[in-house]
């Protein structure tokens, strides 16, 4: 489709019955305004639809975006989208009942908050930290990685969020403490 004579990319979003609940547009690759709500949208998890295919795989990975969604998804890993570090409800962890949660923490001040808006929602969601010099899963997927294998060493290294917050409390205070 088009907006303001210019192509772009729609992308619906469907609740966990299939159904059309909001559409965002995709506008650019770059820059502030890459990305555009329909008028009416409210903001969701993206991936809903696919969400008891996942099950039995037992955990999913939080990403930030639609698009490493669908790299995930070709590598038959299960993942839903977060449309924005700073977008996570805590009612969406009705929907991750029952699952292992890992948030891929791209390694920005976008990765930073996502982590902690999951974690502040549910303590005990994984963090997934990136191998060095790759920002995100389709980055690992487009630099010809086995993501697959990264993904699975990456999550037997996880760490609860709680305890990853308690161990930098406990610093602060040592830190405090020597002062």
């Amino acid at each position: 489709s088009t907006y303001r004579g210019k192509k772009r990319l729609l992308i619906p979003y469907l609740d966990t019955t299939g159904h059309k609940v909001a559409t965002r547009y995709r506008l650019s690759l770059h820059g502030p305004d890459r990305f555009r709500w329909a008028r009416g949208s409210k903001v969701h998890l993206y991936g809903l639809w696919r969400l008891q295919e996942m099950r039995p795989e037992g955990y999913v990975i939080l990403v930030e975006g639609e698009s490493d969604c669908h790299t995930l998804w070709q590598h038959q890993l299960p993942a839903l989208g977060v449309p924005g570090a700073s977008t996570f409800k805590p009612e969406w962890v009705e929907h991750l009942n029952g699952l292992t949660v890992y948030v891929w923490q791209e390694p920005d001040q976008g990765g930073e908050t996502l982590a902690s808006k999951v974690g502040g929602a549910l303590p005990e969601a994984r963090l997934i930290v990136p191998p060095q010099g790759r920002k995100d899963v389709s980055e690992c997927h487009l630099m010809g990685d086995d993501l697959a294998r990264i993904v699975e060493t990456l999550v037997a290294q996880a760490r609860p969020w709680s305890h990853l917050v308690a161990e930098r409390r406990d610093k602060r205070a040592a830190a405090a403490k020597e002062l």
